[in-house]
Parts: structure tokens; C-alpha cells; sequence
């Protein structure tokens, strides 16, 4: 199978590598959809915040169907949709654990989601950006509609903490560079989101 590998130096190549075999309790997965993080960028070029090895197989955020289950896996089937966790106790997928960019990939039942069928891949991959930009407006004193967020940044998380911001009730400001046309991103949030720039 085909994979997207770092392997150190800044430099990524597409390798041939053996399909993964599953334990009992793991999910053998084909990737539909897998995002870029800038996290990724820093992976690339060697930075993370916590250790790895070289080569690694990136992906973090993704969507994927369930091609083969292992004996013990019982709540999931071939052709099911799900998505991923990302951070896995002291392990972080697609980082110390080989991740979704190669044609298949593993990981275990109790990192997986199902994706509802209404929920196409490319959205998909965009839980795990949005579940970061929903989880600080949590750590951001759980938001709620007496509070006005300030957001920095409009790429998916900055844009998942506007949808999450907004779906709580929050008045939403969002500063971006200049240039940055926001005005198509924010459409369907009326008056709760409101760009400015900071040129």
C-alpha cells in the first residue's frame, strides 16, 4: 500500500509499505479523507510536543471506513464510517502512533466514532479541528450567550471556536489579517460573528 511518510530533515515521500495486520481489538481502516494541521508542519520538521521516531505517517484528522475488525471488536462492522481520537493517554495518533495518510491504517475500537451518513468524509475530517476549537471555548470558562468571544485566527480550529462560540449563544469577534476575506466563512452566523481586521 501506498503511504505518506516523514522521515526526518524536513523531507516526506510516498512509500510502499506493507498493510498493517489488526490484534483482536483493533479496526483495520481505509482512509477517505485526511486533513493538514499545522501541527503536522512542525512534526515535518522534527518539533513536537512529545516524543517520536522517524519515519512516521502523519494524519490526525481524518475519516475512514472500516475495512476488517479484529475478534474482540463487537460494536463495529466492515463498511462502518467513523472518525478518530486524536490524543490516546500519553500517545498522540498520527504522531507517536502511525496515522490515516496511507491507504490503511489501524487503531483500536475505543478510539473510533461512527460518522453518521449525513456527514460526508471531507466533514469528517473536520471533527478533530473542531472538537479543539469546542474544547476551548470550555477551558475559555465554558462560553455561553453572556460572554463576547474574541477569536485570532480563522483556519479550522479558529473557525470550529466561532461555530462552537456562536452555537452557544456567544457574540463572536473574529481578527484576522489583512486580506483574509471572512465574510463567506461567517455567512449563516448573522450577527453573532462579526470580522475586524488587525492591519
Amino acid at each position: 500500500m501506498k503511504a505518506l511518510q516523514f522521515v526526518g530533515d524536513n523531507r516526506c515521500q510516498v512509500n510502499d509499505v506493507p498493510i498493517p495486520e489488526i490484534a483482536e481489538d483493533e479496526v483495520l481502516l481505509a482512509g477517505r479523507s485526511v486533513g493538514i494541521c499545522h501541527s503536522d508542519l512542525e512534526l515535518l520538521a522534527g518539533r513536537y510536543i512529545i516524543p517520536f521516531e522517524f519515519p512516521v505517517i502523519p494524519g490526525h484528522e481524518w475519516s475512514a471506513e472500516v475495512v476488517a475488525v479484529g475478534k474482540a471488536v463487537k460494536g463495529l462492522g466492515r463498511g462502518d464510517r467513523v472518525v478518530g481520537e486524536c490524543v490516546i493517554g500519553r500517545d498522540h495518533f498520527g504522531f507517536s502512533i502511525s496515522g490515516a495518510a496511507a491507504e490503511f491504517f489501524v487503531a483500536k475500537e475505543a478510539w473510533l466514532h461512527r460518522l453518521p451518513d449525513n456527514v460526508s468524509w471531507t466533514q469528517g475530517a473536520l471533527v478533530e479541528p473542531f472538537s479543539c476549537g469546542y474544547y476551548a471555548t470550555v477551558r475559555a470558562d465554558n462560553v455561553d450567550a453572556s460572554d463576547t468571544a474574541m477569536v485570532l485566527g480563522a483556519g479550522p480550529i479558529g473557525l470550529g471556536v466561532v461555530a462552537a462560540a456562536a452555537g452557544k449563544g456567544a457574540r463572536v469577534i473574529v481578527a484576522r489579517a489583512p486580506g483574509v476575506k471572512l465574510n463567506t466563512c461567517l455567512r449563516g452566523y448573522g450577527q453573532a460573528a462579526r470580522p475586524i481586521s488587525t492591519g
